[in-house]
């Protein structure tokens, strides 16, 4: 039986179901509010401890918003938490190839030649390259 609870989005105030053991948002953000400020800095208060969480669509709204950082963090971010859609462009999955390897002729484990994960684009999904 997992033991799960509620945590709310501290952007949209929407509560997500989480497993206990982990404590997190699914593909979601936890920010450290004390890395967020510096001596006479837009917030100068280091000293706390808590976190601001944010679930998934926040994430992807901020980063909508900010796409400098978008682009530094790139794509493949999360693995996908739909199959047939992408949930975003930051969304990654497996094919069925995804961790399959096999021997070379020298005895050498290697991967399963062919395309072992695909990454969202434009709400479909294409070969990782």
């Amino acid at each position: 039986m997992n033991d799960t609870h509620l945590i709310e989005c501290d952007a949209c105030g929407v509560s997500e179901e989480v497993d206990a053991r982990t404590d997190q948002l699914e593909a979601g953000w936890s920010i450290a509010v004390a890395s967020l400020g510096h001596y006479n800095g837009f917030s100068d208060d280091m000293t706390r401890d808590d976190e601001w969480r944010l679930c998934h669509d926040c994430v992807v709204k901020f980063l909508a918003v900010f796409p400098r950082l978008a682009e530094s963090l790139g794509k493949g971010q999360h693995p996908t938490l739909t199959h047939d859609k992408p949930c975003c462009d930051y969304a990654w999955r497996g094919t069925e190839l995804f961790g399959r390897y096999e021997r070379d002729g020298e005895g050498n484990y290697v991967p399963v030649a062919g395309v072992h994960v695909q990454h969202a684009h434009a709400g479909e999904w294409i070969p990782t390259v």
